[in-house]
C-alpha cells in the first residue's frame, strides 16, 4: 500500500500560487491605470503637444496622485524634466518607473542616460546606455556597446576631460 504525503504538496502549491501573484502584481498593465488617472494623462499629452512644457508639470504630478503606479507619467515626468535641464527631478522621476516595471520601461534607459550625464554621473550614465544595449540585442536587434575608456580616451585629444569626452560621446549616439 502507497502513501502519499499531501503536506508537503499542499506547501509546494500555496508557494507557487504566492509566487505567481507576486510577479504578476509587479507587471505594469496600462488597461489597467485609473481612469482619472487616464484622463488627466490626457490632458498632459494635449498641453504636451502645443509645447506647454512647464504648465504640463503638476497635471502629470496630478495623474500621478491618482494612481500612484502610473509607469507611463512617471516616463513622460522625467522627459519633461529632461527637456527643461532639471536633471535630478528627470532622474527621480525615470527611476521610480523603472522601480514599478523595468520592463516596460526599459526603452528610457537612452534619456535616462542623457539626464544622468546631465547631473555628470558620467559613468552611471554609461552603464543605463549599457542596459539599453542589452536589451535591444535580446530584440534581436543590432547595437553597438559602450565605448570602453580606451576608446573614448582615443576618440579626442588628450587635454579633454573625461567627463567632457563621454558626454560627447553620448551626445552623438
Amino acid at each position: 500500500m502507497v502513501v502519499c504525503n499531501f503536506t508537503g504538496m499542499k506547501y509546494v502549491l500555496l508557494i507557487t500560487v504566492l509566487l505567481t501573484e507576486f510577479v504578476q502584481a509587479q507587471t505594469y498593465d496600462p488597461e489597467k491605470v485609473n481612469k482619472k488617472a487616464t484622463d488627466t494623462y490626457a490632458k498632459a499629452i494635449g498641453l504636451l503637444q502645443n509645447d506647454a512644457r512647464r504648465e504640463v508639470i503638476p497635471v502629470l504630478k496630478q495623474a500621478i496622485q491618482y494612481d500612484n503606479g502610473f509607469v507611463d507619467a512617471y516616463l513622460s515626468l522625467g522627459g519633461v524634466y529632461g527637456e527643461l535641464k532639471d536633471y535630478a527631478n528627470s532622474v527621480a522621476n525615470y527611476e521610480k518607473a523603472f522601480s514599478i516595471d523595468s520592463g516596460y520601461s526599459k526603452f528610457y534607459l537612452l534619456p535616462y542616460s542623457i539626464n544622468l550625464a546631465g547631473m555628470g554621473r558620467f559613468d552611471d550614465a554609461l552603464r543605463a546606455v549599457g542596459h539599453a544595449g542589452e536589451h535591444e540585442t535580446e530584440a534581436g536587434n543590432e547595437c553597438q556597446a559602450p565605448p570602453s575608456d580606451a576608446e573614448i580616451d582615443a576618440e579626442h585629444d588628450a587635454g579633454i576631460p573625461r567627463e567632457r569626452k563621454v558626454a560627447t560621446r553620448l551626445a552623438r549616439e
